[in-house]
């Protein structure tokens, strides 16, 4: 019934692109805030998620409202940081280090299938609360699933996936050619994960098979 209402919400930001804006010599340290700025949204996202309880019309009206003003938060941190990306020069050595730390910091890695943990891989930033967030909104299945919401999340997880695609691309054209092999392997094994659990999700959504 609001369908058309929310959906008219995520063209906003993208027309948003368009708009003149100031763009003064990115570095890689914006793009690494603009990484900690889609971190911090997605939190902030994932907990508004976690706290959808449904109920009567007015009171899910409101809670997918909070729900889409969380999803273009996350969508105008990704596509600044796609901007950031896309005018800085090349990265050195160092900062390229820099970001794939930013992405994925040593550690253990999130496993999608089983939630298991090795500490021979890694986790980071990103590549935790993404995954973290989805797990949610899956779980919120059976809450999501009356009226125009289910179509909501759909059409949220395809911005989400675009962006987060685009972006990682934007990102692995920027990183030096002499970046140690190891962590170049860790970026492409990061962004490949996060790819895959929105994708995941999204048919999950979309023809309900669990994967």
């Amino acid at each position: 019934m609001y369908f058309f209402f929310f959906a008219s919400l995520l063209f906003l930001p993208a027309l948003a692109e368009y708009w003149p804006q100031q763009i003064a010599s990115p570095t890689a340290q914006s793009v690494i805030d603009s990484v900690i700025s889609i971190h911090n949204a997605v939190l902030e996202q994932d907990a508004t998620v976690q706290a959808h309880t449904g109920g009567s019309l007015l009171a899910a009206f409101v809670e997918n409202t909070k729900i889409m003003a969380g999803i273009v938060k996350v969508h105008k941190a990704n596509r600044h940081g796609f901007h950031r990306a896309n005018f800085a020069a090349t990265f050195s050595v160092e900062d390229s280090v820099r970001l794939i730390d930013t992405v994925v910091a040593t550690g253990m890695s999130m496993q999608w299938k089983r939630w298991s943990y090795s500490a021979e891989l890694t986790i980071g930033i990103v590549s935790v609360s993404i995954p973290n967030s989805i797990q949610h909104l899956r779980e919120k299945r059976p809450v999501l699933k009356a009226g125009d919401t289910p179509e909501v999340v759909i059409a949220s997880l395809r911005l989400l996936l675009s962006d987060h695609d685009s972006f990682s691309l934007a990102i692995e054209k920027k990183l030096h050619p002499y970046t140690p092999p190891k962590k170049l392997e860790q970026q492409t094994a990061a962004s490949k994960n996060i790819h895959n659990v929105i994708q995941n999700a999204l048919l999950y959504y979309t023809v309900g098979v669990d994967s």
